[in-house]
């Protein structure tokens, strides 16, 4: 599944800092430059989005691409695992923002314990 927008995600909301440079320096020396996985009839802007298996990235995504999830997601999480805490804008700032270095070690632990708890939620069921 893609998105209607046609942005390069990791082109267009990682930051310039050097984290975000060593990240996309890290990700291209594992899976190649965007370039050299072109698809001519992609659905996805994304380079790295492959039209038959999804994002080829096993590690190394942007902020703005880990953080994503879609609304018939986030239903799934509360209906079925009653996980309430998942908010894109909160997860996307959150991963920027422990890249960048300004996240706090108060708020990463607690960003840390909501995911553990929510990934034992998933597990269990």
């Amino acid at each position: 599944m893609t998105a209607c927008c046609r942005d390069k995600y990791y082109t267009v909301f990682d930051l310039d800092h050097g984290g975000f440079d060593h990240l996309r320096q890290e990700r291209e020396r594992l899976y190649g430059t965007p370039e050299s996985h072109f698809k001519r009839h992609s659905p996805s802007p994304c380079e790295y989005h492959d039209p038959q298996r999804g994002c080829i990235l096993n590690s190394h995504k942007s902020p703005v691409c880990l953080a994503f999830l879609c609304r018939r997601g986030i239903d799934r999480l509360r209906t079925r695992f009653d996980i309430y805490f998942y908010d894109y804008l909160g997860i996307h700032y959150a991963l920027e923002w422990i890249l960048t270095g300004v996240f706090s070690d108060k708020d990463y632990l607690a960003l840390k314990t909501s995911i553990i708890e929510a990934t034992a939620k998933i597990t269990a069921a």
